[in-house]
């Protein structure tokens, strides 16, 4: 009986720390919104990595604009961390910020990369395609044949190349 009771009390802390462990993990949500500097427009799709600020080789997170230009994401730990955006036709923007609680970065500017590519023109060529040698199936020893000059053998050299004697 006392050992029923001992498990069941067991059973319950067990139950209550599995309900309340979920809020003892802090996690602070980081989030903001990417425009176009010259129009104001909002940017989607674009790719950013957020790295620590101490270690700017691996990221952490990655993640996507989605509309309206926002983003949202949570880190765990408090500290300072940069924010890296990367996308086609915009320069690369680097955001540093310090995370103490959950944190607004408000609207970051993306401002349209200086460098513009010349127009491309696909021209299709007309070649053929090169015409494979075929290779004779050999059985294990054995020596490939030797071409014959002018389709005239040697009458003194064998079927593969070596004198008779």
């Amino acid at each position: 009986m006392k050992s029923k009771i001992v498990c069941s009390v067991y059973r319950c802390a067990a139950a209550v720390l599995f309900m309340v462990m979920p809020f003892m993990i802090k996690a602070y949500t980081i989030s903001g919104r990417m425009v176009e500097k010259e129009t104001g427009e909002a940017c989607l799709g674009v790719s950013y990595n957020v790295y620590l600020l101490s270690d700017t080789v691996k990221p952490i997170l990655s993640g996507m604009t989605g509309e309206g230009g926002r983003f949202n994401f949570s880190v765990r730990k408090s500290g300072e961390y940069c924010l890296t955006t990367s996308a086609a036709g915009y320069s690369p923007l680097r955001h540093i910020f310090e995370v103490k609680s959950n944190t607004d970065l408000g609207v970051l500017t993306l401002s349209a990369a200086a460098k513009e590519l010349d127009e491309v023109v696909v021209v299709k060529s007309q070649r053929p395609y090169p015409q494979r040698r075929r290779q004779a199936h050999l059985r294990y020893g054995e020596r490939p044949r030797q071409r014959r000059q002018n389709g005239v053998g040697d009458a003194a050299k064998g079927a593969y190349g070596e004198r008779r004697r």
